[in-house]
């Protein structure tokens, strides 16, 4: 299994041509910092972010995070160094070919089993996704037009609810909530994205995978989250999560900034 093309130090070029990069991502201490140092950093990311045109993935895998982006991307809050060996870093230097079974892969001695994320969790604090398992996520920005289109065609949807005879308050919440959003948009405070994330969960053997993804599903559940066991498309879509191939957007959600 090796759907990229070319691999030149960190620059990559997949099957069909995509070229992209691929970094090593050293972020602030969050936990060093307090809540207004936090909130600075999570709003510088969200303006650079507003200011991307393309793709971009972020991976992580076991302590490290990567940035394999297709597309100019400043990360002013974090240190981002180039990485030559991005295969070794997805694949943990285990280059034998995978092996797809109904529900889940052997990658060497590994047992890996790829999780989508299907609605994600309602609430989410900020230190949140240091305990989470690996992942993938994908994003893309909608472009600005496209993402006015679909705005304004919800919060019509929602207008009907300011005149009826006994009040829906979730529709009315969800009208103005949809009025601020298209403002922040045209002003481009903030934007709309493709969103989409894989769990990556491995064990030493068939029985702990399925241990721990029980215990995932279970957990994330209490969160208000949904996760999918990937089956049929699995193959797909793990091809899809390797470094330097464009992601598929298949399960992607779309999720203001």
């Amino acid at each position: 299994m090796n759907p990229i093309f070319k691999v030149d130090e960190h620059r990559l070029t997949s099957l069909n041509g995509h070229e992209s990069e691929f970094y090593n991502i050293t972020p602030p201490d969050l936990e060093m910092m307090d809540q207004n140092q936090r909130e600075h950093v999570f709003d510088t990311l969200e303006s650079n972010l507003v200011n991307t045109s393309g793709e971009i993935k972020l991976y992580k895998i076991g302590t490290n995070l990567f940035l394999n982006n297709f597309c100019e991307i400043n990360l002013h809050f974090a240190k981002v160094t180039p990485n030559d060996r991005p295969l070794d870093a997805f694949l943990r230097g285990d280059k034998e070919s995978a092996n797809f079974y109904e529900n889940y892969l052997t990658l060497g001695n590994e047992y890996l089993r790829v999780l989508s994320v299907i609605e994600f969790p309602s609430t989410l604090n900020q230190l949140d996704t240091l305990s989470w398992p690996d992942f993938v996520l994908n994003i893309k920005k909608v472009p600005k037009l496209d993402a006015k289109n679909k705005i304004n065609f919800k919060r019509k949807l929602h207008f009907s609810s300011l005149f009826k005879g006994m009040r829906d308050l979730d529709s009315e919440n969800a009208y103005y909530q949809a009025e601020n959003l298209f403002e922040d948009v045209t002003s481009d405070i903030k934007g709309l994205f493709y969103a989409e994330m894989f769990f990556i969960l491995s064990a030493r053997t068939k029985l702990e995978l399925d241990r721990i993804t029980d215990k995932t599903i279970y957990d994330f559940k209490g969160k208000g989250a949904i996760l999918r066991v990937e089956e049929r498309g699995l193959s797909y879509f793990y091809q899809t999560l390797v470094p330097g191939v464009p992601a598929s957007f298949k399960r992607s959600l779309e999720m203001p900034s």
